[in-house]
């Protein structure tokens, strides 16, 4: 679940960019400057795709810090979560999952072991993320409309969390690239696709083959392949199964396909977000030549 939930964050980032890709140069604290400025101007040169008109906005509220944290954190209790589904997968007990030697250390009296410390690490900055927002937010409450010097104390947190989140993504993408995962099929799971074929071969409701199959488990001991057989019905292999979002590897390999297109365009998009920001740089710095060859002469 988890891991699908990656892919929501792709629409957000760029609803995100909408609200806090806004100039905020040319305001005061309470009102704009009579110097006659051209905001816009400035918007576009500096890469902005456009202007704060509020000024009492662009310099007394920190909603884009406050609405971004939310989502950061938001992506750091999803990255924990990956953690220790990595952790317990790659528990002897379960051994779906070997991890890097890179990202695991010994144990410093049991030699045998392999610690996720990265895995581990992670997990906490997760709740160091979570601080940071709560931080900023406990700043802001109380302020009256308008700047208050209370607000450059939010600063800190907020790029401590950005930067946070940066290193985390990266260093668990680093360890998913060297993991090995291990096939593996865990029959119990099956159960949910059992009940439904009894459901259709006897004509009885899905909740009257439930109650049905869960006798016929504990009678066998929970064995799902002995409780299969009494009923009359063969277990299916998990790759027989072919259901939109199930396990097999047809149904596995076109949700892959669709990631990536998601992922290719999101890509595009930010080249795109780049290049405007590498021709704003460079007009910039144009102009700023300009300026300076005509004050030198």
């Amino acid at each position: 679940m988890e891991y699908e939930l990656f892919h929501h964050y792709r629409t957000i980032w760029h609803v995100v960019r909408e609200v806090v890709d806004l100039c905020p140069l040319g305001s005061g604290p309470a009102a704009g400057s009579s110097v006659p400025i051209d905001r816009g101007r400035l918007a576009d040169l500096l890469g902005f795709s456009g202007v704060e008109s509020n000024t009492l906005l662009a310099t007394g509220s920190r909603s884009f810090e406050t609405i971004l944290l939310g989502i950061i954190s938001s992506l750091m209790v999803v990255l924990s979560r990956v953690c220790e589904d990595l952790i317990i997968w790659s528990n002897p007990n379960f051994g779906l999952v070997e991890l890097p030697d890179e990202h695991v250390s010994t144990s410093s009296i049991m030699p045998q072991k392999r610690n996720p410390v990265t895995l581990e690490v992670i997990r906490a900055k997760a709740g160091e993320v979570m601080g940071c927002h709560f931080a900023v937010l406990s700043v802001m409450k109380g302020l009256p409309s308008g700047y208050n010097l209370d607000i450059q104390e939010t600063n800190e947190p907020f790029l401590r969390a950005i930067d946070t989140a940066r290193e985390s993504l990266k260093v668990l993408s680093d360890l998913i690239k060297r993991a090995r995962f291990k096939e593996s099929e865990v029959e119990i799971t099956l159960a949910q696709f059992v009940a439904e074929e009894l459901a259709r071969r006897r004509g009885i409701s899905y909740r009257e083959a439930h109650s049905i199959l869960a006798s016929a488990l504990r009678e066998s001991g929970w064995d799902l392949r002995k409780a299969t057989l009494s009923l009359g019905l063969e277990l299916p292999s998990s790759y027989e199964v072919k259901v939109r979002g199930g396990p097999d590897p047809e149904s596995l390999r076109m949700e892959l396909e669709a990631r990536k297109r998601l992922l290719r365009d999101d890509i595009s998009r930010l080249v795109e977000y780049e290049a405007e920001k590498m021709e704003s740089e460079k007009r910039l710095i144009d102009l700023a030549r300009k300026l300076a060859g005509k004050f030198s002469q």
